[in-house]
């Protein structure tokens, strides 16, 4: 087990609540937020699960924990390898849900956010238009209507979402990794991709540049005209052009060749 400051170990969020509460549209806010602060994430929910990893899933008791079980070892791996991973499933069963916690915290911090919202408002939305179908018989085990949702008694998150906008539900959630310490890493690091301000390698940049600049050009320079003056105004001319360039370019070629892509990891 890996513990908290380990390099290399994501987290996973898992979503939990009534269909139409808002879970995946709020996982999507958060994992784009996630992802321009320059962290690794993965958004697994159940629609794209059921249609392509686990295509022979049902929706019995059974059928529900094994479907879900497997999502938890799916997140638990790549939690392990410093993905960020957000979970977006009904998962209605307070016992499913905690032996999914129990998978999960083998490797890496599992917070689970509730997505309140009261059934008449997700009947009111139904975005699918599911609850249509279940209330008039076409969808059998539907959760909320003929299968029941187990509220979580102790979740991490609860996220208000008849009240709260999408925006202010996701940081909320980026609010509660903050004070984990799960975002801060990339920060007190200084990655923040291509761009950020390295110290060791601007100098290293500025100081190979300016030999070249100031000595090696000049010198080409005179020995073919003779003059030093112009061969110094040369040296002037291509530092103030190649520096921010050549600088530009050590940082891109750093951030793809030198592992600041396998640096973004997790605590």
């Amino acid at each position: 087990m890996l513990e908290p400051g380990t390099l290399g170990r994501g987290f996973v969020l898992w979503f939990t609540g009534l269909p139409g509460s808002g879970k995946t549209t709020i996982a999507k806010s958060v994992r784009d937020r996630l992802s321009e602060m320059g962290f690794k994430t993965e958004l697994l929910d159940g629609d794209w699960v059921r249609k392509t990893i686990n295509p022979d899933a049902g929706f019995t008791r059974d059928e529900r924990r094994r479907h879900l079980i497997r999502v938890a070892w799916i997140a638990r791996l790549l939690a392990r390898n410093g993905v960020a991973v957000l979970c977006s499933f009904v998962s209605p069963y307070r016992n499913v849900r905690s032996e999914i916690r129990k998978i999960v915290e083998e490797d890496a911090p599992f917070i689970e956010v509730y997505a309140k919202c009261s059934l008449e408002e997700c009947i009111r939305r139904d975005p699918k238009g599911l609850y249509k179908r279940a209330l008039a018989g076409e969808i059998k085990n539907f959760t909320g209507i003929s299968d029941p949702y187990e509220e979580p008694e102790d979740p991490e998150i609860i996220l208000d979402t008849e009240r709260l906008s999408v925006g202010e539900c996701a940081s909320k959630v980026i609010e509660y990794l903050k004070r984990r310490d799960l975002v801060k890493r990339l920060k007190d690091a200084g990655f923040k991709g291509p761009w950020e301000k390295h110290p060791r390698s601007i100098l290293k940049a500025l100081s190979y540049r300016l030999y070249q600049s100031f000595l090696i050009s000049p010198l080409i320079v005179f020995t073919l005209t003779g003059n030093w003056i112009l061969g110094l105004k040369f040296g002037v001319f291509e530092s103030i052009i190649k520096i921010p360039a050549y600088y530009l370019f050590e940082r891109i070629w750093a951030y793809i060749g030198y592992g600041y892509v396998e640096r973004r990891v997790w605590r």
